[in-house]
């Protein structure tokens, strides 16, 4: 084949490749440079973006750059992962088809590169071009939102990484319009950053995005209602001689005195102990939230009467999960203590429950009158 005819051909190939006719011109030309330049585009056509920085108005001295670095890489004979290597682009961007190669996508193409390969790999739905542009699309507005709005808690980086493979697996699994759910899931992860991690799937977000824009109805609705009262949705109800914060064993019990206390707590917990707001503010209720290293563990709920003095009525873990043995120790030795004011808080954190649980303590399941299930 004659040098004009292998160009001749290698345009054609380029144009199928990439129908796009901006990113056309970009494409003949690291077509032209070599006989085997176009195969390497068909392999990988995302080699186009790195190669060009990204950019479609390129100088001619720029042009002139670009295809002597490509077409000294493919006269060397160099493998595709070398000269995928060469211009930053992760291997496994080999699987992006050439339909889906357009400069709207060509920002979130090359922000791919920070992705870890294995995740990457796991990530691109494959099948069809239509499921990747479904999915490059939702990324592009993924990415604008996170640089716009991601200010609180988790990296920007680690928010990028959790929209490439949670997209990626709705795509795979048939979810479409992807792009429509990225502001409501931003709302959600920028108001709540810590709920966002790696195991968190595109449907499970989104249910517990709806489950928070609930929640903050139901918080617009119980400020009212305590504002009626006189009574702030932050204001610190006064819980007595019980302390603010106390460490029992390796647990740290922190009192929940108001209704935004009760609130983050029960969005963090999965559970309603948010419901037992007028019973805190009435002096009815003394609910706790246990931590272990920072992390919520469990809520307890004690009363408090003359006759009785301070009871324990319920302890719940996480979506009203029962307690380790550990979990209800603790809270024992924090009710001896309270009731004592002698009993080092200690004395109960090894696994023994105290024999003050037996009369007290109501474990998940029993009738205690419905509360946080």
């Amino acid at each position: 084949m004659t040098e004009i005819d292998w160009r001749d051909e290698a345009f054609g190939r380029a144009r199928s490749l990439m129908p796009n006719q901006a990113l056309f011109s970009l494409t003949s030309l690291m077509a032209r440079t070599h006989p085997f330049a176009i195969q390497y585009l068909e392999q990988a056509p995302a080699i186009a973006v790195f190669y060009s920085w990204g950019k479609l108005d390129l100088s001619p001295t720029e042009r002139h750059a670009l295809a002597d670095r490509f077409g000294d890489k493919v006269r060397r004979g160099l493998r595709l992962k070398e000269i995928m290597e060469n211009a930053g682009a992760p291997l496994p961007l080999r699987k992006l088809r050439g339909p889906v190669i357009i400069p709207s996508n060509f920002e979130a193409i090359l922000e791919l590169r920070k992705i870890p390969p294995s995740v990457l790999a796991q990530s691109i739905p494959t099948e069809r071009p239509l499921l990747q542009l479904e999915w490059l699309r939702a990324l592009r507005d993924w990415q604008a939102l996170t640089r716009a709005r991601w200010d609180l808690g988790t990296s920007q980086g680690e928010a990028w990484e959790w929209g490439v493979k949670a997209f990626g697996r709705a795509a795979v699994n048939g979810r479409r319009e992807l792009r429509h759910h990225v502001s409501t899931l931003m709302d959600f992860f920028a108001r709540n950053p810590d709920r966002l991690h790696s195991k968190l799937t595109f449907d499970g977000a989104l249910a517990a995005a709806d489950r928070w824009h609930i929640e903050l109805g139901r918080r617009r609705t119980e400020a009212a209602q305590l504002e009626a009262l006189g009574i702030g949705f932050d204001q610190l109800i006064d819980y007595g001689s019980l302390p603010e914060t106390i460490e029992a064993g390796s647990y740290t019990f922190h009192a929940l005195r108001s209704a935004e206390a009760l609130f983050s707590e029960g969005a963090a917990m999965r559970h309603c102990v948010a419901t037992y707001i007028k019973d805190v503010v009435f002096g009815v209720s003394r609910i706790y939230s246990i931590r272990k290293d920072r992390i919520r563990v469990a809520t307890v709920e004690f009363h408090e009467s003359d006759l009785f003095g301070l009871r324990m009525v319920q302890l719940r873990g996480p979506s009203n999960a029962s307690p380790s043995r550990e979990i209800q120790a603790a809270a024992s030795a924090f009710l001896a203590a309270q009731r004592a004011h002698l009993v080092p808080l200690t004395l109960y954190s090894q696994g023994e429950v105290h024999p003050l649980i037996s009369r007290d303590f109501h474990a998940p399941g029993e009738d205690v009158g419905g509360k946080l299930t």
